[in-house]
């Protein structure tokens, strides 16, 4: 079941597109309670699909594997390959420990809707997590906060020197890791529950490459058994997918810098 929480501040797009303002709405590809909007958007997106599947399906397969998928993650990795499937899609950079607790919403509410309209629309609905292994910006990246002994948020941070290359390229040593397990043990409460948590953050750190690698990691241990398939933007095989697709927008830049400026446009005329 999805719970609807109300948001505390009381404007701006983000408010007037839940409360289905139609000077927001007009923005988008419709409100998401309107009636048969999901309907029609999988039908325009299928329509508008026309590429072999095989190789997408081929290669969210052997990352998920390689990040330690459950079967659940498989299953839906090979519904894709169904023309009528359709993907519930959602993300978020490579935060620390999976990063603010919202991450993981995000996760949870990309499985659960999937499943929703997978039954409402008779149709293959997959939920996917975008890892922003791209993201320069480790200063976000690489610390979370956990609520300490004191009952006060302490600041847990993955000691590496970034030197600009995104998260899923920098090197992610066993000393950083090491010294990021060391500050949990020193802030958490000291519970019996603490010993495990840690082991599982150790278990699915040896393995990992970079930090991208252990978020991945840690994502799918969480949400992996509810089906959550994860793509990561650096893949090299999904860049030739997409290596089509973005030589069109290099072509049509001038087009779509000039799409974008107006849209700016039609935002600030409308308040936002």
């Amino acid at each position: 079941m999805l719970k609807e929480y109300t948001l505390a501040r009381e404007e701006g797009f983000c408010h007037d597109y839940l409360h289905g303002e139609p000077q927001a709405v007009k923005f988008l590809a419709g409100h998401f309670r309107e009636e048969g909007v999901f309907a029609a958007k999988s039908e325009a997106v299928t329509a508008a699909y026309g590429r072999d599947r095989t190789k997408l399906a081929e290669l969210l397969l052997a990352y998920n594997r390689a990040a330690g998928c459950t079967e659940e993650t498989e299953k839906q990795i090979k519904k894709l390959l169904d023309p009528r499937a359709v993907a519930v899609l959602c993300g978020q950079q490579a935060g620390l420990l999976t990063g603010p607790l919202y991450t993981v919403y995000k996760a949870l509410a990309a499985v659960k809707l999937a499943a929703k309209l997978e039954k409402e629309l008779e149709r293959p609905v997959v939920p996917v997590f975008w890892v922003a292994s791209e993201d320069h910006d480790f200063s976000e990246a690489n610390h979370c906060y956990v609520l300490g002994r004191d009952k006060r948020p302490q600041k847990v941070e993955l000691p590496l020197v970034h030197k600009g290359e995104p998260v899923g390229r920098l090197k992610l040593t066993a000393e950083a890791g090491r010294a990021v397990l060391e500050r949990l043990r020193e802030v958490l409460p000291q519970t019996e529950f603490v010993p495990g948590l840690l082991a599982w953050l150790e278990e699915s750190l040896h393995p990992s490459a970079t930090p991208a690698d252990w978020f991945a990691r840690l994502l799918l241990k969480l949400a992996g058994p509810k089906g959550l398939v994860l793509f990561d933007p650096l893949l090299e095989a999904g860049r030739h997918l997409a290596a089509p697709l973005l030589a069109e927008a290099v072509r049509k830049r001038a087009a779509l810098e000039e799409a974008l400026l107006r849209r700016e446009a039609e935002l600030k005329a409308c308040g936002y």
